[in-house]
C-alpha cells in the first residue's frame, strides 16, 4: 500500500490501557517493544480472560484479576458506548465517525523499567491500529460472528455498546511509537488549529509538563487532520519499517 494512499484515508487516535490510574502502565523496554496491558474489568464473567490467562500476569496490579481486553489484536476488535449517563460519548464522539478503510489508531500510558518501580508514567505511545472493517451497533455486534471475542459481549450483563470491527491490515505494532513534544507537533493541534498549549500554568500558577498537556489534549478521540496524515504515517512506518508501506 502506497503511502499516498493511507494519507488520503481518515484517521482517528484514542487513548487505551492501563494508566496510573489502575495501577501501572504496561511496560516500555530497551529496544521500543512494548506490552500492551488493559485496564481490570469491572463486569467479570466465566468468559472474561485473567491477566494471567492473557500472558499478562507479571505485569498486572493482581494476576488472577480479570482484564478488560479492549482493543483486542487477535480478532480485531473494540468495544466501547456511543451514550454514556444519556449524554454523547465524548470520548468516543470522532471515532464514531470513521468509515470502511478508515484508521482507528491506540495509543497507551508505558512505563520503562525505573519508572515502573516508582508507578510513574514514562509517556504515552502509539501502540496498535485497525484498517476499519465495519462498525456494529449493539442490535448487530451481539449476533456478529466477528465479535464473539469482544469484551463487551463477553462481560456479564452488558448492553448498548458498539463495536469497532478491523480488517486482517489492523495490527499490534511491534514498536511502539513515543507521543512526545516534538512528535506530537508534527500532527496534533487544538480545536482552533493552534500548537498545543506547551509551557502552559495549571490553576496552582505550575507549569504543566509536555505529558500532562498532551494527556489533556487526548482525553477524548482526535482526529489527525488531512495536512498531518503523511508526517503521522511516517513517524509510524520509522520505528515499524516492516509495514508494507510504499
Amino acid at each position: 500500500m502506497r503511502l499516498n494512499e493511507l494519507s488520503s484515508r481518515q484517521i482517528v487516535i484514542i487513548n487505551v490501557g492501563m494508566s496510573t490510574a489502575d495501577g501501572i502502565p504496561g511496560p516500555l523496554f530497551k529496544d521500543g517493544t512494548f506490552r500492551f496491558v488493559p485496564i481490570p474489568e469491572s463486569s467479570p464473567s466465566k468468559l472474561t480472560s485473567t491477566y494471567n490467562e492473557l500472558g499478562l500476569g507479571e505485569w498486572a496490579p493482581n494476576p488472577e484479576l480479570h482484564a478488560h481486553n479492549d482493543p483486542e489484536f487477535e480478532t480485531m476488535t473494540f468495544g466501547d458506548y456511543r451514550f454514556k449517563k444519556g449524554k454523547p460519548n465524548i470520548r468516543v464522539a470522532n471515532a464514531l465517525k470513521l468509515r470502511p478503510q478508515d484508521f482507528l489508531f491506540f495509543f497507551a500510558s508505558l512505563s520503562k523499567a525505573s519508572d515502573r518501580r516508582k508507578r510513574k508514567t514514562t509517556g504515552m505511545f502509539v501502540i496498535g491500529f485497525f484498517e476499519i472493517r465495519e462498525i456494529l451497533p449493539y442490535q448487530k455486534a451481539k449476533l456478529s460472528t466477528l465479535t464473539k471475542k469482544n469484551v463487551h459481549r463477553l462481560r456479564r450483563n452488558d448492553s448498548k455498546y458498539t463495536v469497532w470491527i478491523g480488517t486482517k491490515r489492523s495490527r499490534l505494532l511491534e514498536v511502539a511509537v513515543p507521543m512526545n513534544r516534538e512528535n506530537v507537533e508534527l500532527y496534533l493541534r487544538t480545536s482552533r488549529g493552534r500548537p498545543l498549549p506547551w509551557d502552559s500554568k495549571d490553576k496552582n500558577g505550575r507549569t504543566r509538563t509536555d505529558l500532562e498537556v498532551i494527556n489533556s489534549a487526548t482525553r477524548a478521540s482526535r482526529i489527525i487532520s488531512q495536512v498531518f496524515r503523511r508526517d503521522f504515517w511516517r513517524l509510524i512506518i520509522e520505528k515499524n519499517p516492516d509495514l508494507s508501506v510504499q
